[in-house]
C-alpha cells in the first residue's frame, strides 16, 4: 500500500469581475461579512485552527499576512466499486487521511476534536436532490458520525445527517427572517440546520448546475432554506450573489466546521438532475473548512473535465461568479495563491 502527496505551486488565481460601483453599493453587507471573518476563529473554536499557516499575501510589505485556506483533494482508483456503489473501507480510509491532513494533527483524536467536541450538536447537510445516483454516499455521514463519537467524544445521539426530504414536523420550523442584500429578499433557515445546533458539516456532491453554474458546498445550503426558488436564475436573477450571501449569514457561518465534497462520480454538464452521459469516475473527495476555497478547487476539477470533453475551454462561468462574489464579501478565498492545496493519491 503506497500513496503520494503533492502541493500545488503558488500562482495567481482568477480575478473576479466586480466593479467598484458594485463594491460601494454593497458596502454595508461587505463590512458585516469582513467583521464576521475577524470573529470567525473565536466563534469556531477548533475549526478556526483548520486553516494553514499564515503566508504573506500580495501587495506592499506592510500588508497584513493572508491566512491561507487549506483544501485536500484525495483520490483512490477503487473508491467506486460499480455504478454508484461506494467501496466503504476505501472511502473511510480517504476521509480519515483527509481530516488528518487538513488539521495537521498528530493523532486521530486531535484531528476530529478540531471538527467537533463533547457537547456539540452536529447537523450534517447532505444532498439527495440529484436522484439516487447523484447524491451524497451514505457511507460518508455514517463514518463522520462514528468518528466524532469515537475520537472526539461527541454524543452520537447529537449528530444527525439530513437533506430536505428527510425533514418533518419540528425540523421544518423556520428561523427569524434574514435578508440577502443583492436581491433584497428575505429567507428563513430550517430548524434542522440551526436550532440547538452548534456545528455544521457540509456534505455536498460535485456537480454542474444548469450548464454553467455549479452546485457544490455553497449551493448545497439552498436546501437549508424555506424559499430557494425565489433566488433561482443564473442569468437575470443573480443567483450567484444569493448563494454566497446565504453562506455568509451568521447562523451558518459561525457554525461551519467542515466540508467534505463527494467527488466520486461528478457531473460535469447539465444538472441538477442526473445525466449519466456527463458523469465520470473521479474517485475523490474534496475536504476543507473554507467553502469558497473548496468550491474554487471543485470548479477547477469540473472545468478540466469539461475542456477534455469539449476539446476547448468550456468554463462553468456562473459557478465562477459565486466564488468571486463570496470572496468579495469576505466569506473565504477564491484565488489559488490564497489556497493551500494538498493532493493525495491513495492506492
Amino acid at each position: 500500500m503506497s500513496n503520494t502527496d503533492a502541493r500545488d505551486p503558488v500562482h495567481n488565481g482568477r480575478e473576479g469581475e466586480i466593479t467598484r460601483r458594485e463594491f460601494l453599493r454593497h458596502g454595508a453587507a461587505t463590512a458585516a461579512a469582513v467583521a464576521a471573518t475577524a470573529a470567525g476563529a473565536r466563534l469556531l473554536g477548533g475549526a478556526g485552527r483548520l486553516l494553514a499557516q499564515e503566508t504573506a499575501g500580495p501587495g506592499p510589505a506592510t500588508a497584513q499576512p493572508v491566512k491561507k485556506s487549506r483544501v485536500v483533494v484525495i483520490t483512490h482508483p477503487e473508491a467506486i466499486l460499480r455504478d454508484y456503489d461506494a467501496n466503504r473501507p476505501v472511502l473511510e480510509k480517504m476521509i480519515e487521511r483527509a481530516v488528518r491532513e487538513l488539521t495537521g494533527a498528530d493523532s486521530p483524536e486531535k484531528a476530529w476534536k478540531q471538527v467537533a467536541t463533547t457537547g456539540d450538536r452536529v447537523a450534517m447537510k447532505t444532498t439527495r436532490a440529484g436522484g439516487a445516483l447523484l447524491r451524497t454516499h451514505d457511507e460518508i455521514p455514517a463514518y463522520v458520525a462514528r468518528r466524532l463519537a469515537e475520537a472526539a467524544g461527541v454524543d452520537k445521539g447529537r449528530v444527525r445527517a439530513w437533506d430536505r426530504p428527510d425533514l418533518a414536523g419540528a425540523d421544518l420550523e423556520l428561523s427569524d427572517p434574514h435578508m440577502l442584500p443583492s436581491r433584497k429578499r428575505q429567507t428563513r433557515l430550517r430548524a434542522a440546520l440551526v436550532k440547538d445546533v452548534t456545528a455544521i458539516i457540509n456534505l455536498p456532491v460535485l456537480k454542474v448546475h444548469s450548464g454553467t453554474g455549479a452546485s457544490i458546498a455553497m449551493k448545497n445550503h439552498f436546501g437549508s432554506i424555506n424559499n430557494p426558488s425565489v433566488f433561482h436564475g443564473w442569468a437575470h436573477g443573480e443567483m450567484w450573489k444569493s448563494i454566497a450571501e446565504l453562506n455568509a449569514l451568521e447562523p451558518i457561518r459561525k457554525r461551519a466546521r467542515l466540508v467534505i465534497v463527494d467527488a466520486t462520480r461528478p457531473l460535469f454538464n447539465g444538472g441538477p438532475q442526473d445525466k449519466p452521459e456527463y458523469r465520470w469516475t473521479f474517485g475523490g473527495l474534496i475536504v476543507g473548512v473554507d467553502p469558497v476555497a473548496v468550491d474554487r478547487v471543485g470548479l477547477d476539477i469540473l472545468d478540466k473535465k469539461r475542456q477534455e470533453h469539449q476539446g476547448k475551454p468550456w468554463p462553468a462561468t456562473d459557478g465562477r461568479k459565486v466564488v468571486d462574489w463570496a470572496e468579495h464579501i469576505g466569506l473565504g478565498h477564491a484565488k489559488l495563491n490564497h489556497i493551500d492545496l494538498v493532493r493525495i493519491k491513495l492506492d
